[in-house]
């Protein structure tokens, strides 16, 4: 009994002490939006709530964390002043914020100058944002210090704005700049440390892109590589080392332009991408490696695909939770449709996973989690009463959620 006892006692210990997670560039480890959490409320309410802050002027970026410190974007409703801001994850007291001079640009309405989310590792936190129609990027230690600044990388051209994010492979912080067909487009990376050009693969323009690219562990070939998605080209995968063109494939449809806003993720060695327009044709597609160029396995072509929130993946079974508040469940390894439910609200924001709980806040604010399953079940619904266009964010012990003017942590 006694051997029993202290047992349980150290399962208890061990659970109140597991270290918090890291989750370091939009949607967490390699944009998956998946926690590795083991426990997180299913109801939850206002007593849910741990501290909520108030942020300066209004954004649609996600947060980040790393070693118990959240970063997130901030920006003036003028544009004309970015912030990179620190929070204790615990507390949500401000450790620091660093400012750099920014200028107003054009944007869509549902757009703020404040959409990227910041990517981070052991070293440094890395910011983009447009200024003026200019890409700019700057790393920041943990600290707060700032430790280099570009803004001569290139021009954002596109009348809605700028929304994709950077991520961090190995030494390399790796973006997306693609443009409407005015401008010039390029994939480019980064050196970590100093901010040199590793290398820039000019492509052309067709569409502004916001759909931020992930890493790839070719099954076929055992290295990793870097996809990104936009609409006229399709499916673009690049080595990280060199910046070498592996392969494309269009597999979007041309007849009408589309526009990559969802972010492209990967799960036992496939690929799931999606690509759509608010009235126009929507497409999800999985594909995967067999040899060196991946093969279509399955797509889906109707409304239920949705334009600008993300796919999720989770024990077998993908979920598209679609901007008009449908969630459709598919097998992930042949598409088959298990369920589709109408939730309710409008999602400009991706669902995360944790402990099993499918998680998106929509536009009016209300935090809506489902069971991640093979049968539909809806857990809860919470109001933050403010708008939200963002992603939640988590360390696996509590979620985060950037609402417009509004910074919120909650759990048990």
């Amino acid at each position: 009994m006694l051997r029993l006892l202290l047992s349980l006692l150290f399962i208890c210990v061990s659970v109140g002490f597991a270290k918090a997670e890291n989750w370091p560039r939009f949607r967490g480890a390699n944009g998956s939006g998946s926690s590795q959490s083991v426990r997180f409320p299913e109801q939850l309410t206002s007593e849910n709530i741990k501290w909520s802050r108030e942020l300066p002027g209004t954004g649609y970026g996600s947060p980040t964390i790393w070693d118990g410190q959240l970063f997130l974007h901030a920006a003036n409703d003028d544009g004309k002043q970015h912030q990179l801001m620190a929070f204790d994850a615990a507390t949500g007291e401000p450790n620091w914020s660093v400012e750099f001079a920014s200028a107003e640009y054009k944007k869509h309405k549902f757009n703020s100058f404040a959409t990227s989310t910041p990517a981070v590792d052991d070293k440094a936190i890395y910011s983009a944002w447009c200024a003026g129609g200019k890409l700019n990027l700057a790393a920041v230690s943990h600290a707060g210090q700032k430790l280099w600044h570009r803004d001569d990388v290139g021009e954002i051209i596109g009348g809605h704005g700028f929304g994709t994010s950077p991520i961090v492979y190995e030494q390399l912080i790796i973006i997306a700049r693609d443009n409407e067909k005015q401008g010039d487009s390029s994939l480019m990376a980064f050196d970590r440390e100093t901010g040199e050009t590793a290398w820039e693969v000019a492509r052309p323009g067709g569409r502004l892109n916001f759909a931020t690219p992930c890493v790839y562990a070719n099954p076929a070939t055992g290295n990793d590589e870097i996809v990104f998605v936009n609409w006229p080209i399709g499916v673009t995968s690049i080595d990280p080392k060199t910046g070498k063109q592996l392969w494309e494939q269009a597999v979007f449809q041309q007849e009408k332009g589309e526009r990559a806003v969802a972010s492209p993720i990967t799960a036992n060695g496939t690929l799931y991408v999606n690509c759509a327009f608010t009235q126009g044709p929507k497409h999800l597609v999985a594909m995967k490696a067999n040899d060196a160029v991946p093969e279509v396995l399955w797509r889906v072509d109707n409304n239920s695909v949705p334009h600008i929130p993300s796919l999720i993946e989770h024990d077998g079974l993908l979920f598209a939770w679609n901007d008009s508040g449908i969630c459709t469940c598919y097998q992930s390894a042949d598409g088959e449709k298990l369920w589709q439910k109408r939730i309710g609200g409008t999602y400009f924001g991706s669902p995360i996973c944790v402990d099993g709980k499918l998680i998106a806040v929509n536009l009016d604010g209300d935090l809506v989690s489902i069971a991640a399953s093979g049968e539909f079940q809806k857990l809860t619904e919470l109001k933050l009463e403010d708008a939200c266009r963002s992603t939640p964010a988590t360390d696996g012990k509590f979620l985060f959620v950037r609402t417009a003017t509004k910074l919120f942590c909650l759990g048990e």
